[in-house]
């Protein structure tokens, strides 16, 4: 976990290479998540029991339409940032400031990054989403696919959820929640 105390002026200062996940920390997507879930699991017909997005696009993945359900998921990513990004200004400045060390880790896929570099001013940093890692987080594969980016580097990984901090700790980088940067 990071120690806010180590630098509370730059709690980014002490860190090498920085991961930031994208919805909730860089941005906030308009997509009504658990809307998307109900008809994701309609569109596939997958069971009730496929409660969480991870949960279904296994369906999908079961049923070989993995590729399929992310272009669908991809359509209401990148619309929700048509209609409105919702840049967390803060999160944003910090990653065009420390852009040179960044990457981003996100369960949203390659078209909804795409879209928020275009949308934030954001010049493209090395990612990894959920159609290009072809899992979801908190499954370390997503930070193997960036290792050449951050191995041998004191990393720190700044998301907004419980899975972000699980990748962290499967990866053995440090967590910080977004939540800490804006104080």
């Amino acid at each position: 976990m990071h120690d806010p105390a180590a630098n509370p002026a730059d709690p980014l200062a002490s860190y090498e290479r920085l991961l930031w996940d994208l919805d909730g920390t860089l941005c906030r997507l308009g997509v009504d998540w658990p809307g998307l879930k109900v008809e994701l699991r309609q569109r596939l017909g997958a069971p009730p029991a496929a409660r969480s997005l991870a949960e279904v696009l296994e369906v999908a993945r079961e049923r070989g339409r993995w590729d399929e359900a992310l272009a669908w998921i991809a359509v209401q990513e990148v619309k929700a940032l048509d209609e409105d990004p919702q840049l967390l200004p803060g999160s944003v400045a910090l990653l065009k400031r420390h852009r040179a060390r960044s990457a981003i880790v996100t369960n949203n896929t390659e078209p909804a990054v795409q879209r928020f570099f275009a949308s934030s001013g954001v010049e493209p940093v090395p990612f990894v989403s959920r159609d290009r890692a072809g899992v979801s987080k908190p499954d370390r594969r997503y930070l193997d696919l960036l290792r050449e980016h951050w191995s041998g580097h004191r990393t720190l990984l700044i998301g907004d959820t419980e899975t972000d901090a699980a990748l962290a700790a499967a990866g053995g980088v440090d967590f910080l929640h977004v939540n800490e940067l804006r104080g």
